[in-house]
């Protein structure tokens, strides 16, 4: 697997599992449009379920809006049988409805609304609860900046949202992973993309926010992704709201209260606890081998190790983590950066980790204030699921 298949594995996979998008025995829909971001989505989605212990299930839905050649439908469907994927294509009228003058609407806008539907038709009549879509970290930059230009309001896609009162689902899990990475990751695997036909392609408010963004960056190459992590990086207390003498109501997502827990449970799923289990920590870079060294602050972001012994900031490091039970021993292997030195150690970022050993690794965790049982069982399991 090459460098930008591994990446776009990384990015992707993170988002799985950073926002729960899958679920075992899920029947997802794939929204597939026929360009890169779709069909790498979909490429993403099937690799995985071969890979991993979850059972879920992929029906691949390609809507043609009207302006797309036969020969390039031809070439996605005989794609995607070679795929193996259940799939459901057809022909509307869609587009060319949205630019005729009985349209009095953007065109983007109706045509958007009306295949939009029709997925959410399609889930239902497939029985999927999930639909999936290509969105990815650009769509959702260009998204907040179109919304506050044009409609006056902080806001952005999900990547996990809810419809229906949760009877559909839709999960983008292409949010943490830039234009220009999917375009890498298309090529690399000849994806057969198919050109956007249609006469507003290249036309839209969309388009000029993108230009926008790209002129920036010119000179900064870091405003794209400030924008991104913006997102997840609000400060409530230095926006206008309605006012310091107004009373809150209770019922309100951004109530004082409600946004003192989201804060506090950011905090706890960052901060490192303290375990009650036996670990033992082994570090390998900068030329040392640290051994047997001792770590009972553990979370999914790092560790932090009691030792005399110091390894200048920022050195990348091979961990080896020693995890016992009562009766049991499991060893992760993870790669850090040392992030901190203080006298009494040093604590370690974890820079890359695998899907067993992260699973392995939270749901150790989770048992921390448990049964040590529990703990036991979970270091005697392979895989984590």
């Amino acid at each position: 697997m090459s460098y930008i298949e591994k990446e776009f594995h990384r990015l992707a996979g993170k988002a799985v599992h950073q926002y729960g998008m899958i679920k075992e025995g899920d029947r997802i829909l794939v929204g597939l449009s026929g360009g890169k971001d779709s069909l790498a989505l979909l490429h993403f989605l099937e690799d995985r379920r071969r890979r991993i212990p979850i059972d879920y299930t992929l029906v691949a839905a390609h809507i043609n809006l009207g302006y797309e050649r036969p020969e390039d439908s031809d070439l996605l469907r005989e794609h995607v049988r070679n795929l193996g994927v259940d799939h459901h294509f057809e022909t509307t009228d869609y587009a060319p409805v949205a630019h005729s003058r009985a349209n009095r609407e953007n065109p983007c806008f109706l045509c958007s609304r009306l295949r939009r539907r029709r997925l959410f038709e399609l889930a239902r009549d497939y029985g999927c609860a999930k639909i999936a879509l290509g969105h990815h970290r650009d769509d959702l930059v260009e998204t907040l900046l179109l919304n506050i230009f044009y409609s006056g309001e902080i806001s952005t896609m999900m990547p996990y949202q809810e419809f229906f009162k949760g009877l559909v689902t839709i999960i983008r899990p292409l949010v943490f992973l830039p234009e220009d990475k999917i375009q890498r990751f298309a090529r690399e695997l000849g994806l057969p993309v198919v050109a956007n036909a249609c006469p507003s392609s290249g036309d839209s408010k969309r388009t000029e926010v993108k230009e926008i963004i790209s002129q920036l960056s010119r000179s900064n190459d870091k405003i794209k992704g400030n924008i991104f992590r913006s997102l997840s990086n609000y400060r409530p207390d230095y926006l206008l709201g309605a006012g310091r003498a107004a009373v809150a109501d209770p019922h309100d997502d951004l109530s004082s209260k409600t946004l003192k827990e989201a804060t506090a449970m950011k905090d706890e799923q960052r901060s490192r606890k303290r375990v009650r289990f036996q670990t033992s920590v082994t570090l390998e870079g900068g030329g040392k081998v640290l051994e047997r060294l001792e770590s009972r602050d553990i979370s999914l972001k790092g560790l932090f190790v009691a030792t005399g012994e110091r390894l200048p900031a920022d050195t990348l490091v091979a961990i080896t983590l020693h995890l016992a039970g009562a009766s049991s021993t499991l060893n992760l292997n993870i790669k850090g950066r040392v992030a901190r030195i203080v006298p009494e150690g040093m604590a370690i970022d974890f820079v890359e980790i695998d899907l067993d050993s992260f699973y392995h690794l939270r749901n150790i965790i989770s048992y921390n204030s448990g049964d040590p049982n529990d703990v036991d069982s979970e270091l005697a399991t392979k895989p984590a699921f």
